[in-house]
């Protein structure tokens, strides 16, 4: 006896369903009645004829109850076919397919059939269980994106006498937007005979009405989309129907209380629905596979599938409740931003915009951002709120007057935005309208006073724009940033539920102007404020900030282990797709941490560092992206992956020119040191000391010492011993004074080295021994490299020296503390040199030999930089003595030279 395989779900679908049948398989090893539940379109027929074809069967027979709809003859039609099933000897297998309309009778009949008939096996299909005891039930799921495109390409390729398409952005799009059902798939593709990829996604908005024309030898039900879901609605109650119809209103993922809220909540009492009633149809609708339920956090969560999601979109239409269900939404989200996904936030704010709700929008844009920011939706959230702005100006009753609390809120929304995308003078000036519209508000209250500004209205948004000011000046001038964010900061009230993130962005601010204390004190601040406002089960944005910053400054300090413990703690409450954003800053600084303890080799790390780069790719943030690319270019290079880490620092070059000139330092850097680690010392000198001189003129302590650290790993190769004795104390000096200890182990390791290849073998050997107990202090592992070199320096000093002095010179380095090493290195010290080279010109010596090398004269140039012809040629004869030259002429070809090997420099970003 044979099975026939249904025409509509075609053979292809078999090969990305290989993971279900092995399941399905094992589990009628155990089980003699298996339902398999879904949505429509999802393959449950499929499926279930695959698992009919397989060979361990002795008999198999389908009754397909579509042929049945009324109980009785259901029921005729089961035990007819088990009937023919009778004479077999061995297992035999009963294939009950489309239950949906005769759940109680096929659920008699399968027990009844079971109990009476050994070595039976029946396995039916349904959107939802039949209920019968002895029954399993197994959800088949829609497609991965992967086999979903396999299945798309395979199904199109049927059109073109099996020549299959070629991959594209817009097929995996039109899978992701078909939700992975086999049925929209198939239908999708069926239309390629006409249409392109990109028509048919296009249309897409309008799947209802594109997906139809299905094969004709199945059932009418499958030959469109919307056939196989009016098919499935026609077994919902009333509240569940008209329920389904309301939660169109939702683009992601929802509670059970914004469904109740939003759906049966103000303006629809009486209107078919009561709140109380919510539940119960909502437990219809998931049971019938209409909504998908996500019960593992401290909520339930529920989402339709796209699909789904159109079709009762039409439903709400036709109802005429569409504008009021909206409306209630955009009330919630305001009131609840946390509790809406980031879809359902944009979603409202669009709404709003075009329904002319402009107070709405600038209130609900305001609330949005910081769900924008973690889920890193930065360009289209950056788009949203100009917009926002530009209809608020736009309006005839100015908004930043009528509500200038929601109007500053936007604007200082939109200079985060402008901070996180690398653009800091659009944010200054973003802080300072902010600002401008904070006064206004405070002079139309008739606030006279001090003491009455700081109670009025705009007294928050004056404070939010100074911590803005401070963070666009973060990059270029972190102390004067770090004061500023300081006292607005401290200033704002301890209740805030954003009071936290102003003071983690102080702890980072002190961090990075080398404020050991303060950095330490202000991120325990901010971590203790944020976990008093936290609320289990919601989103946490403002613990996820103080987790970070106290992360970030234990691991500058050297409190790996606490920085590892914040990090992991941050990892789990970002787990969340909504939260994409947060979780590739977390993993880039989980990465900068698995560097600094040395594990950045294991397979954890190389995971956690791949991880963020695609994260971060998918931010729209070039800052963040170069961010986690130049932390895999330092790992890759650590490990002796060059080509991989030359790509990852070219891709930083070409990213820092949308953003910040310290990313320039960085990838400029990181090419330097590959051409290094590849022997050619010469062409990775011009790279250092160009990024040099860009730190020099206001990165960071930590990217400054950075630069000093490769100028004397260059010149210690270029054979140039003074200028790396040099530039090794230059960097330990400032990590020590930025405290910043595990980089200043670094340094001293770096001293040990030269000093030890250089014959001085009593101070190396002290000052080894130092850095290897400060190094397991900290819980650090000495990089392989740098490990390899110190350990063939040490084992020509062990046998230079005399037996056991060795031992007691390590000994005696063993027993210093930071401050002392340091103490102990700078006595010591080597040759010193005077500065040369390009690294050694200043930021206003590097203009005029740029603009001499153009052929200016010296009052050309000085009338360019405001300055006489007499200090134009001060800075022209510090340029040649500097760079060991005598004329103009050799100043032109040195800088043609110079700017052949350099990648283009970073461009300002467009206002």
């Amino acid at each position: 006896m044979t099975v026939t395989v249904p025409a509509f779900l075609p053979v292809c679908d078999l090969l990305v369903r290989d993971r279900e049948l092995a399941e399905l398989s094992a589990l009628l090893d155990r089980a003699r009645l298996v339902t398999l539940t879904g949505p429509a379109g999802v393959g449950k027929s499929r499926l279930a004829a695959a698992l009919a074809a397989d060979g361990r069967w002795a008999a198999r027979a389908t009754a397909d109850l579509l042929d049945a709809p009324e109980p009785s003859a259901a029921r005729e039609l089961i035990a007819g076919t088990a009937a023919r099933l009778a004479g077999a000897c061995g297992p035999r297998l009963l294939l009950l397919d489309h239950c949906d309309l005769v759940l109680g009778p096929a659920a008699r009949c399968a027990a009844e059939l079971l109990a009476r008939t050994p070595g039976l096996w029946i396995v039916a299909t349904a959107r939802e269980g039949l209920g019968a005891g002895p029954e399993t039930v197994y959800p088949v799921r829609p497609l991965p994106l992967p086999d979903a495109v396999a299945f798309f390409a395979a199904r199109a390729g049927a059109q073109h006498g099996g020549l299959a398409p070629e991959i594209s952005a817009e097929i995996h799009q039109i899978c992701a937007r078909l939700d992975g059902l086999p049925l929209a798939l198939e239908l999708a593709a069926a239309h390629t005979k006409v249409l392109t990829p990109a028509q048919i996604l296009a249309r897409l908005d309008d799947s209802m009405r594109l997906l139809t024309g299905g094969l004709r030898a199945g059932h009418p039900r499958h030959r469109s989309l919307r056939a196989a879901l009016d098919w499935g609605a026609a077994t919902l109650a009333a509240p569940e129907r008209l329920l389904l119809a309301r939660l169109s209103v939702f683009a992601g993922a929802f509670t059970l209380d914004a469904a109740e809220r939003i759906c049966a909540g103000p303006g629809l009492a009486g209107a078919g629905l009561a709140e109380e009633e919510v539940l119960e149809a909502l437990a219809g609708l998931v049971a019938r596979s209409f909504v998908d339920c996500d019960p593992t956090g401290r909520q339930a969560r529920y989402q339709l599938l796209h699909t789904v999601r159109q079709y009762a979109a039409q439903l709400l239409a036709a109802a005429d409740e569409a504008s009021l269900i909206q409306q209630n939404r955009v009330d919630f989200a305001i009131a609840h931003p946390e509790t809406l996904s980031v879809s359902d936030l944009t979603e409202a704010v669009r709404w709003c915009a075009a329904h002319g709700a402009t107070g709405d929008a600038l209130r609900l844009a305001t609330s949005a951002a910081p769900f924008w920011l973690l889920a890193g939706q930065l360009r289209e959230g950056a788009a949203l709120l100009t917009t926002t702005l530009a209809r608020a100006d736009s309006a005839d009753q100015v908004p930043s007057s009528a509500d200038p609390a929601a109007y500053a809120g936007v604007l200082l929304a939109q200079g985060m935005f402008d901070c996180v995308l690398g653009q800091a003078d659009r944010a200054g000036s973003a802080a300072d309208r902010a600002k401008s519209v904070a006064d206004r508000a405070t002079a139309t209250a008739g606030q006279v006073t001090a003491a009455d500004a700081r109670r009025g209205p705009g007294e928050a948004s004056r404070l939010w724009a100074d911590v803005l000011s401070g963070v666009a000046a973060l990059s270029s001038d972190p102390a004067a940033a770090g004061r500023r964010i300081a006292a607005a900061a401290g200033a704002l009230p301890p209740g805030s539920p954003w009071a936290p993130v102003a003071t983690a962005l102080h702890a980072l601010a002190a961090a990075e102007a080398g404020w050991a204390a303060e950095a330490q004190e202000a991120a325990a601040r901010a971590l203790a404020a944020a976990r008093a406002l936290a609320s289990p089960g919601k989103p946490a944005p403002a613990l996820i900030a103080a987790l970070f910053a106290a992360a970030r400054v234990a691991r500058k300090q050297g409190r790996l282990a606490a920085a590892q413990t914040w990090l992991g703690e941050a990892e789990t409450l970002a787990a969340a797709p909504e939260a994409r954003g947060a979780r590739a800053l977390i993993l880039a600084e989980s990465g900068r941490l698995a560097l600094d303890y040395g594990s950045d080799d294991t397979e954890p790390g190389l995971a956690c560092l791949d991880q963020a780069v695609a994260l971060a790719a998918g931010t729209d943030s070039p800052w963040l992206h170069a961010a986690a690319l130049d932390v895999l270019g330092r790992s890759r290079l650590r490990h002796g992956h060059g080509p991989a880490a030359r790509g990852a620092f070219a891709q930083v070059t070409a990213l820092s020119r949308e953003t910040v000139a310290p990313q320039a330092v960085a990838g400029i850097l990181g090419l330097g040191q590959v051409a290094l680690a590849a022997g050619s010392a010469s062409a990775a000198w011009t790279l250092i000391e160009e990024a040099h001189a860009i730190a020099r003129a206001g990165a960071a302590p930590s990217l400054l010492a950075r630069t000093l650290q490769a100028v004397g790993d260059c010149a210690g190769a270029l054979g140039n011993v003074s200028r790396a004795w040099t530039a090794y104390h230059q960097a330990l000096t400032v990590r020590l004074e930025a405290g910043l200890p595990v980089m200043a182990i670094e340094s001293l390791e770096s001293l040990a080295g030269l000093a030890l290849e250089q014959g001085r073998t009593e101070y190396g050997v002290r000052l080894l021994g130092a850095a290897d107990a400060l190094r397991e202090a900290a819980g650090s592992t000495r990089p392989v490299p740098a490990r390899d070199r110190l350990d063939q320096a040490a084992a020509t000093a062990l046998v230079a020296l005399e037996p056991g002095r060795f031992a007691e010179l390590r000994a005696e380095g063993l027993r210093l503390s930071l401050p002392e090493a340091a103490a102990y290195a700078g006595r010591q010290r080597g040759p010193r040199q005077r500065g040369a080279g390009w690294v050694s010109l200043t930021p206003a010596e590097r203009q005029v030999a740029d603009l001499a090398a153009t052929g200016l004269t010296n009052r050309e140039i000085g009338e360019r930089l405001f300055s006489s012809p007499r200090t134009v040629q001060v800075h022209l004869s510090h340029v040649f003595a500097k760079l060991g030259i005598s004329s103009r002429k050799m100043l032109a070809t040195e800088i043609e030279a110079r700017n052949r090997q350099l990648p283009p420099r970073p461009q300002p970003a467009p206002a």
